[in-house]
């Protein structure tokens, strides 16, 4: 920062420049010291072990830059993701041998890297005994490789050419076959909307249409709008209406009055798997008598929850510290799945968990989860439809293909999500209209031959 050789010092004071390169300060406008910029912080102040808030001093030293973490950020519980206090938020997070609870469920982690140390084989096997969860990325990869002059990201990976593998594992193939009709793929029936909620069924229904190649059906009083936005939907006005479904989803801007109260509990006698989403969960979390027919079926059912919700479905089981464990204790106690929604949604039977990273977080819209209900209900269907019931251990079975069928749904709604706010200048807004439209976009993108590109 000094003078050009054969050039004046433009600095007034040279001593108080000359003090603030020795003390690596820099001034600020106003003429006080300012702490400086690094093109990397390393950060190791604590361990896996340390679940302690950072004090100011600890936590400030990570605000100098763009942070790659050793094991997990420094304020970060490992085994549950939970920062109490002050932490420290990386844009890399290198662990060793395999991934701890935090890396798939803190944003703080930021793009999460396993080293491979090589374990010596009997310390793999039981480092993968030890594993948490299953972790199922999106597919999707947004972040920046890291920050290069300017600050600015030296590239946004969005092409399927340069994502990991191991990132873009396929979700379950629809692909119609030789023999293949109407039915074939299962058919879900879709309750969703109100007169005070219309646009409500025409993303649950739309998300349904999007995500099959097989028949849609739709119940409710909105069928004329469902109609004129999707003519390829059989829409009827009453569940005694409906013809064959192997699958329901109920709940999304439906209501919560006598009326729609006496729609779940006919829904949970039924033999059909069903999702349950928005009002149902609201309608569910408010009557002992309707939780207990949930808990009778014998029927596979998904719970689908935003954090809000979850509260109200389980007030003793708090998510904002141990979301994993919530999540399964719910499962446990309902006997069903349950999707804990968010940036890092957790899937769970109460046994067998999943972590879906969703890579962005442009699905945060109104009407999105909507979209989601309908994505999830149709691959239900078709988990049914293809069920195998000639033993005695299909049930769980078919409750196994349930939940990987709405693990690949949030994976395709995530990916569908990216690529609507993906634009060749850069990522703009979304809506959920516009991610309902991208869903067959992102089953392609997620069965793309990596080495074929975009």
């Amino acid at each position: 920062r000094g003078p050009v050789p054969g050039q004046m010092s433009r600095t007034r004071n040279p001593g108080a420049h000359s003090r603030h390169r020795r003390t690596g300060t820099t001034p600020a406008a106003d003429g006080t010291a300012r702490p400086p910029r690094f093109a990397l912080v390393i950060d190791g102040i604590a361990g896996i072990g340390h679940a302690r808030p950072l004090d100011d001093a600890a936590a400030a030293l990570a605000a100098l830059g763009p942070v790659l973490a050793v094991d997990v950020p420094s304020g970060v519980d490992a085994d549950t993701g939970h920062a109490p206090g002050a932490h420290v938020t990386a844009a890399v997070t290198v662990t060793f041998g395999v991934r701890r609870v935090a890396h798939v469920t803190s944003d703080a982690c930021g793009r999460v890297l396993v080293a491979d140390i090589g374990l010596a084989p009997g310390l793999a096997v039981v480092a993968d005994e030890h594993r948490p969860v299953a972790t199922a990325l999106s597919g999707w990869e947004p972040r920046p490789t890291w920050p290069g002059p300017g600050g600015r990201p030296t590239a946004l990976v969005v092409d399927p050419a340069v994502v990991p593998p191991e990132r873009r594992a396929p979700v379950v193939d629809i692909r119609p076959g030789a023999t293949s009709d109407k039915y074939s793929g299962g058919v879900v029936g879709v309750l969703a909307g109100s007169a005070a909620y219309p646009g409500a069924g025409v993303l649950a229904t739309t998300g349904a249409v999007r995500a099959t190649p097989s028949m849609v059906r739709y119940v409710g009083s909105g069928r004329d709008e469902i109609v004129r936005a999707l003519p390829e939907v059989v829409a009827v006005s009453g569940l005694d209406d409906c013809g064959r479904v192997q699958a329901w989803v109920v709940g999304p801007g439906r209501g919560t009055g006598p009326a729609e109260r006496e729609e779940l509990a006919a829904l949970l006698d039924r033999s059909e798997p069903l999702v349950v989403d928005a009002d149902a969960l609201t309608l569910l979390a408010g009557d002992a008598d309707l939780r207990r027919a949930l808990t009778d079926r014998d029927a596979p059912t998904v719970l689908t929850p935003h954090a809000g919700e979850f509260a109200r479905l389980a007030p003793d089981l708090p998510v904002d510290g141990d979301r994993l464990g919530a999540a399964r204790a719910l499962a446990r106690r309902l006997g069903c799945v349950v999707l804990l929604k968010g940036r890092f949604t957790v899937v769970t039977d109460g046994t067998d968990t999943t972590v879906v990273d969703s890579g962005t977080s442009w699905s945060a819209t109104p009407g999105s989860g909507d979209v989601l209900s309908g994505i999830l209900g149709a691959l239900v269907a078709g988990a049914a439809g293809a069920a195998d019931t000639s033993d005695d251990t299909a049930g769980d079975r078919l409750t196994a293909a349930v939940r990987d069928r709405v693990v690949d749904g949030v994976r395709v709604h995530a990916v569908a999500a990216a690529l609507s706010a993906t634009h060749p200048e850069g990522e703009g807004p979304t809506s959920a209209s516009l991610i309902a439209a991208s869903v067959p976009r992102a089953w392609a993108w997620l069965h793309a031959d990596p080495g074929a590109g975009a």
